[in-house]
């Protein structure tokens, strides 16, 4: 009898224990610059004419792409649905990147800047509210809005889906690369709004940042590789030995995964031909081969440790001011 009245009482202690989702909306409630950005951004104007012009965007680019696939592939042709649904996936997935990439700056930039420029910033400080909740609350603000963007983009790409050529996988690793970037480039603007006491300062500084992630990077590697090819003697890999070859290899796919279009590309190409979602095998010329993970994986990690480390030095920035 005592044994089963202490198995119902840890049972019914382990059922009111609180899960995940729970323990988020607790602290989303306990944490007063999480409750009341979410509440102004959620209020405004601004924040449903954002997610109806992206969602207009999204359909748009949907129908287009939809006629365009449709009108050039074979009638009930299998292989040809399945087309028009990876093309669906792809224009979806690829403007949310973008969109991840140069939004979440914006929500950011202006978090702890502008309390500045309203000169509310010593006003909130002089509460019991702690520099890493402040840094957290806004980071997890502009968190939540982006995923409601993310959201609001399911169930177009689930009509992609339905027409085939889409695996779980890739939708999966997909989603993981939205949220992956959109934490990364959010830390960004909280890390430069921290910095800086004007908007409009960490706002160009974020989306420079942000620029030469997206864009530059890839043209920098660009011409290292070409810069690279003219100093070693004899261009082309087969000259090349064995070191060489390898490290060329490295610094392409290092470049490869630190940047998110590449990382997407690098890892649609090596599911589709390698059916693998972890690594593949690369051949060298010269003998042998190398094992390397797929782009997603180091992007995922780097990219995540970038974050924590961002979030970090804004709440250290907060701290030093507050002294």
């Amino acid at each position: 009898m005592g044994a089963e009245m202490e198995t119902t009482s840890a049972a019914s202690a382990s059922d009111a224990r609180p899960g995940l989702l729970q323990r988020l909306q607790a602290w989303l409630l306990a944490n007063p610059v999480a409750f009341k950005e979410l509440r102004g951004r959620m209020r405004g104007r601004r924040a449903y004419i954002l997610i109806t012009v992206y969602t207009a965007v999204l359909s748009l680019a949907m129908l287009l792409v939809y006629f365009v696939t449709n009108s050039a592939s074979t009638p009930n042709n299998l292989n040809s649905i399945q087309l028009v649904g990876k093309s669906l996936f792809g224009v979806v997935f690829w403007l949310q990147l973008l969109v991840m990439c140069f939004v979440a700056p914006a929500l950011a930039a202006g978090a702890i800047a502008s309390e500045r420029e309203r000169q509310t910033y010593e006003l909130l400080r002089t509460t019991l509210l702690s520099a890493r909740a402040l840094v957290l609350g806004k980071f997890a603000s502009g968190m939540l809005f982006l995923l409601l963007l993310l959201l609001v983009g399911l169930p177009l790409q689930s009509m992609a889906y339905l027409f085939g050529g889409v695996t779980l996988e890739e939708l999966l690793v997909g989603t993981l690369l939205l949220i992956v970037t959109a934490a990364a480039f959010l830390a960004v603007g909280i890390f430069f709004s921290s910095l800086s006491g004007r908007t409009l300062i960490s706002t160009v500084l974020s989306y420079g940042v942000s620029l030469l992630l997206v864009f530059g990077l890839p043209m920098l590697l660009f011409l290292l590789l070409l810069l690279q090819q003219n100093l070693i003697s004899g261009t082309g890999l087969s000259n090349m030995n064995v070191f060489q070859e390898t490290m060329l290899m490295l610094l392409l796919w290092s470049g490869m995964s630190i940047n998110p279009l590449a990382t997407a590309v690098g890892s649609e190409v090596i599911l589709l031909q390698e059916s693998s979602l972890w690594s593949v095998s690369i051949s060298l010329s010269s003998a042998g081969s190398i094992s390397l993970p797929s782009p997603w994986i180091p992007y995922t990690i780097l990219y995540t440790l970038l974050s924590l480390f961002l979030l970090w030095l804004a709440v250290r920035r907060v701290s030093r001011l507050d002294r």
